[in-house]
């Protein structure tokens, strides 16, 4: 019997059916040889091919591993993905379970936290308020925008991570992860198409993994926003979203737009060993277009080149991404949890043909929390090992054909 993930999802067609027959007894009790008559016959169950890589797959656990006991984090997980498909490569969390031991751990540890539980994903939202802008035309690549630390809209004040007191233009903004230059470009849009935006992406409904008990998030209706909400939101605050949404989000930046249903089993195998299904790529919708696809696949690799992301950088590799620190809502009133942080990266390779996306959320390290410091590193790590495996050669450096004889 399935009892989480996959197996579970698949029960009804991995168990199979099983047969029934009829058979004739004497007075005794006895079968009467020769008259059992098959009523329903014996269906085998299925086989599932899943689009894991097993070598990806062992990387992220091994390096999630690490960073587990590197950063004393509550949890560390990791989720990689083709970003013009949909197939997820690899998905993991620390720390886990034994799966032949189920009960003896607590839900949390069983959980699937990929798909499950929902968080703030802090600036690595930035860039998708970035599409949105560059959509709607509200903003040119020349314009600069003021970012003075500090912002107070209503009755709340944001502020910064860093006091820029600076002009940034939009590619800046995201370079720095400046929260009040997005806030005051955002606050230009109506927050009805905002909110448009917000569920073209995706969020606030389920992304359709073939995967159980999947989490859909929370987006508030936008008739309900108070004042504060969509310059929250923007910034990544006052939602609350899945990693997968957000992966899933992000490969539509950078795959030329497309919204894609990210999937685990590539293909179904009869008893015999045959093909009996194969799940495609499956696009939902367009969320942006083509050319502001390149423009924020350009920012990212800013971000990574020299911005708040640097220590992503792997040398030769055109590598983009968004780092993100996040508060943890509290669960009793208003705020959030003091000194408790959710640290994230988000990246893809290369930059101008993706081939691999991925993310990694650290929640609750002790020491250093910031996404620049402690998730880009370990994405770095992942990806230096995961790119030459996949064949991607670095593209700045210069290669020579030598000949046998």
């Amino acid at each position: 019997q399935g009892l989480a993930g996959v197996e579970l999802y698949y029960e009804e067609e991995l168990r199979g059916k099983r047969g029934h027959f009829l058979i004739r007894e004497d007075a005794l009790g006895y079968e009467i040889p020769l008259t059992r008559r098959v009523t329903q016959g014996l269906v085998p169950g299925i086989d599932l091919v899943l689009t894991i890589d097993n070598i990806i797959q062992s990387i992220v656990e091994k390096e999630i591993s690490l960073a587990l006991e590197e950063t004393e984090a509550r949890s560390v997980e990791a989720l990689f993905m083709n970003p013009q498909t949909g197939e997820i490569l690899a998905l993991a969390n620390k720390p886990d379970y034994d799966p032949n031991h189920y009960s003896d751990f607590s839900p949390f540890f069983r959980r699937n936290r990929i798909v499950h539980s929902i968080y703030e994903p802090g600036s690595t939202f930035k860039p998708v308020t970035a599409s949105a802008i560059l959509e709607e035309g509200l903003i040119t690549m020349e314009e600069s925008i003021y970012c003075e630390g500090t912002i107070k809209i209503a009755s709340h004040t944001f502020h910064d991570w860093k006091p820029f007191n600076q002009y940034f233009t939009l590619a800046e903004i995201l370079q720095n992860s400046s929260s009040i230059g997005m806030i005051k470009l955002a606050s230009r849009m109506d927050k009805e198409i905002f909110s448009e935006y917000l569920h073209l992406f995706g969020f606030g409904e389920k992304t359709g993994i073939d995967l159980p008990a999947e989490a859909k998030g929370i987006v508030r209706a936008v008739s309900s926003w108070s004042l504060t909400d969509l310059p929250a939101i923007s910034i990544g605050q006052a939602i609350a979203i899945t990693p997968l949404q957000m992966l899933t989000a992000f490969s539509a930046l950078v795959n030329g737009g497309e919204l894609l249903k990210p999937y685990l089993v590539k293909y179904i195998l009869n008893a015999e060993g045959k093909r009996i299904k194969e799940n495609k790529p499956t696009v939902l919708r367009r969320v942006i277009s083509p050319s502001t696809s390149v423009q924020i696949k350009g920012f990212l690799e800013q971000v990574v080149e020299k911005g708040t992301g640097r220590r992503a950088k792997i040398e030769g590799y055109s590598i983009g991404g968004k780092t993100g620190t996040a508060q943890i809502p509290s669960s009793v009133g208003r705020g959030y949890i003091p000194n408790k942080y959710i640290s994230s990266f988000m990246g893809f390779a290369p930059v101008g043909s993706p081939k691999i996306i991925g993310m990694v959320v650290i929640k609750e390290p002790t020491g250093a929390y910031y996404g620049g410091e402690i998730a880009a590193p370990l994405f770095q790590r992942i990806m230096k090992r995961v790119l030459p495996y996949l064949d991607i050669l670095p593209e700045q450096e210069e290669w020579v054909t030598v000949r046998v004889s």
